[in-house]
């Protein structure tokens, strides 16, 4: 690849951190995404591409303005979890590392290691090809989405069937720690309510306690994760309950009813369909074996509403993804990868959930995913990114444009 680019965003690294700061300062937690999805698409637009806001909320920039798919898309989204505990959570102050555990500068605040970082070089990415006047033979497209942390891919749902932007290959931004992804597990959410017989503790006669039968779950799904046989690519199925309600919640009365949830994690070989049943008959005969219980484990539909005011219907769940590693896009960002941090680096497994399922599943298009931050900073009280890690994630999107476009 051409050293320009990279000398380029060298050169501008100053302004490159100052923009993670400047997105970072702009609060925009799910349904409040509004502010940063207008400084976004003026910040497109100031580097020459046709940016708007869509109906959802999303922000996108296209190059050139005219351009029609299919396109190479860098995708992200702009919400970020609650800020919870942190301190001063939109500070985008920089510091050293070693307070964290850390090397070298980082910046500091809620969505930094999320997305922002990698929203950031993106437009940068774009910024330093643009202008460098590389000439592009396909187009470019730069999505930041809303609704992430909801499940359920209502952005990329609302790119592909209202606005009618179609990829033929698709970077997902997110924090992988700069190492490059193609294969993700999916995200199936059950809800469970278990009824049984409610009464006083020290009068138990008749009664059947939820509680009771919520863990006689719990221990099913234990064993039944361990039964699951190990997927090549991407690991074994997960399954856990790891939300749970007691009602009544009170210390002198067993429970007649508790809501919970379960998480279920599968790999791109086994259908949600057919683990979502599996998972379903464990529950089953696990309530069955006590007496005087009732439930009903499903996945539910919620109406979402944007901060736009559109609403849409989630299901809360993700879609699996796995790229092969001989495709055209995938051999590109191992190859950009390795230039630009000076080391191999194989398509891995991703443990989390992204947005990048969607366009694999639905839209059939190659996904890989990269980008700075670790898993380990992530919608916690020491959420921070590496400068460094900034600066060389943007040198790798900007390749990739070159590669993909031009």
């Amino acid at each position: 690849m051409d050293d320009h680019v990279f000398r380029r965003i060298d050169n501008k690294k100053p302004e490159l951190i100052e923009l993670v700061q400047q997105i970072t300062q702009i609060p925009s937690p799910t349904f409040h995404e509004g502010d940063l999805a207008a400084f976004v698409r003026d910040k497109l637009s100031s580097v020459g591409m046709r940016a708007f806001i869509n109906e959802i909320g999303d922000v996108i920039g296209v190059y050139p303005k005219s351009a029609t798919s299919p396109v190479f898309l860098l995708n992200t989204h702009l919400d970020h979890a609650d800020p919870g505990d942190m301190p001063d959570p939109y500070s985008g102050a920089i510091v050293d590392g070693d307070r964290y555990g850390d090397t070298g500068e980082v910046i500091v605040g809620r969505g930094t290691n999320g997305q922002k970082a990698s929203l950031a070089a993106m437009i940068f990415a774009a910024d330093a090809v643009l202008s460098s006047q590389i000439p592009l033979k396909r187009g470019l497209a730069i999505n930041a989405g809303v609704l992430e942390e909801c499940g359920g891919h209502l952005s990329p749902r609302y790119l592909l069937e209202h606005d009618g932007l179609v990829p033929h290959a698709v970077l997902c931004g997110e924090h992988t720690d700069l190492r490059v992804v193609n294969r993700q597990r999916g995200m199936v959410h059950l809800d469970l309510d278990v009824h049984g017989v409610g009464g006083h503790a020290a009068f138990p006669n008749g009664t059947s306690s939820a509680l009771a039968g919520v863990a006689r779950v719990i221990l099913a799904l234990e064993d039944l994760s361990a039964s699951f046989a190990d997927d090549p690519m991407s690991g074994r199925c997960l399954v856990s309950l790891n939300r749970l309600i007691a009602v009544p919640n009170v210390a002198n009365v067993i429970p007649d009813t508790c809501h919970a949830v379960v998480d279920i994690r599968h790999p791109p070989t086994t259908t949600r369909e057919a683990i979502v049943r599996v998972v379903q008959q464990s529950i089953q005969h696990a309530i069955a074996s006590q007496p005087g219980l009732s439930h009903t484990a499903e996945i539910q539909n919620r109406t979402i509403a944007s901060y736009t005011g559109l609403e849409e219907t989630s299901d809360g769940c993700m879609f699996p993804f796995c790229t092969p590693t001989d495709d055209p896009s995938m051999i590109a960002l191992t190859n950009i990868v390795r230039e630009v941090c000076h080391e191999e680096r194989a398509p891995e497994l991703w443990t989390i959930s992204s947005e990048a399922g969607y366009f694999s599943s639905v839209a059939h298009v190659p996904v890989g995913a990269f980008g700075p931050g670790e898993d380990r900073f992530t919608h916690n009280n020491i959420e921070h990114v590496r400068l460094d890690d900034v600066v060389k994630a943007a040198k790798v999107y900007a390749g990739m444009i070159v590669k993909m476009c031009a």
